[in-house]
């Protein structure tokens, strides 16, 4: 009796080994749809708040991969919630563990199975005859003798493996709240609101960057990417708020733009214009604005040359370095201690 309730507990571990197998598997694939679909939702409903007049079909496809996440991160919640471990009456031919010590025992099946199916993939694509051959690719991981179906087979392991290990992303999965994740998609898609969006992206960051997926990668590299565009458009704002010509020529002009993405920096080549000469005075105010805006700081002029006459104007090119202020910074809340509004009226009663 001793021996058949050990062979039935063994039998029933090994068949719930298998089950959580293909649970881990399911759930590393719905990972990737997940990230991947959370990666066009962000792009697409960044395109919605740039644009006043939405396009119908680009909101009905905002709509859709919003369902779609709903449905992803309910599928994957369903795979990796339930227990690894499956209740047996202990025999006494078996050896009594903890708690953590059947746990992790339930681990290392699953990933005994894994590594398993791994070896099968490997083996199948290479030649046979060739042991040396299929020792090292087992030892040194995907090389390109394997076809591409199956490179993708055994990179899908690997994750999984990963997934099985990762304690910290399973408990994050399982708090979530498949309800409350969808409401915050729904708010989000009606106001289209930053601070909304920024809530939004922490909570899918919190499942990506957990997982080492190929396309969480991706995903990681563009939400850290410097979207230098935006950063133009600021350059041009403050430039205008400097620029002293109220005629179609402008005084502030630039002539290059370099930029330094491992550094945050920026550097500016432009020239001024003037009929005054006062282009060192105005690159001065553009040093000044850009030290004032909270986007940017450390604003330094390497070089600075001016010359011309009254009669045909002067010119001066400059060069200027400075990096961005990404941390928030006091600059972001101006202090006045009048209005300014107030102050304008009274300016012209002065007049």
């Amino acid at each position: 009796v001793t021996a058949q309730l050990a062979n039935v507990n063994n039998n029933l571990r090994s068949a719930k080994a298998v089950e959580n197998k293909y649970r881990y598997l399911v759930a590393q694939i719905d990972l990737n749809a997940f990230s991947f679909t959370a990666d066009e939702f962000l792009d697409k409903t960044a395109q919605m708040s740039s644009n006043r007049n939405v396009d119908p079909s680009l909101q009905k496809r905002v709509n859709e991969l919003a369902d779609d996440l709903t449905l992803l991160l309910s599928r994957i919640q369903k795979n990796l919630t339930p227990d690894i471990v499956i209740n047996t009456y202990r025999s006494e031919a078996e050896e009594e563990l903890t708690d953590d010590e059947i746990r992790q025992k339930a681990e290392e099946d699953i990933i005994a199975l894994l590594n398993a199916d791994r070896q099968k993939f490997i083996v199948n694509d290479v030649d046979d005859k060739k042991t040396n051959k299929v020792d090292e690719v087992l030892s040194n991981g995907i090389k390109s003798s394997l076809s591409p179906k199956n490179e993708q087979e055994v990179k899908l392991i690997d994750n999984t493996l990963k997934l099985v290990q990762n304690h910290n992303l399973l408990r994050k999965i399982k708090s979530m709240s498949v309800d409350d994740f969808t409401k915050d998609l729904q708010s989000y898609i009606a106001t289209l609101d930053s601070s909304q969006r920024k809530a939004l992206k922490d909570k899918i960051d919190l499942i990506l960057s957990s997982t080492k997926s190929d396309i969480a990668t991706i995903s990681s590299i563009k939400a850290s990417r410097i979207k230098w565009s935006s950063i133009i458009e600021k350059i041009k704002l403050i430039t205008n708020t400097v620029d002293y010509n109220m005629n179609d020529k402008t005084t502030i002009q630039y002539t290059g733009y370099d930029f330094d993405a491992n550094n945050d920096k920026i550097m500016l080549t432009g020239v001024t214009k003037t009929d005054n000469a006062k282009n060192f005075s105005i690159i001065s105010d553009l040093i000044d604005a850009f030290e004032q805006s909270p986007d940017f700081k450390d604003v330094d002029m390497r070089s600075f040359s001016k010359s011309g006459s009254k009669e045909n104007g002067f010119t001066a090119n400059f060069k200027l370095d400075f990096k961005l202020e990404l941390k928030p910074s006091l600059k972001d809340k101006s202090v006045s201690l009048f209005n300014k509004n107030i102050a304008k009226k009274i300016k012209r009663i002065n007049n």
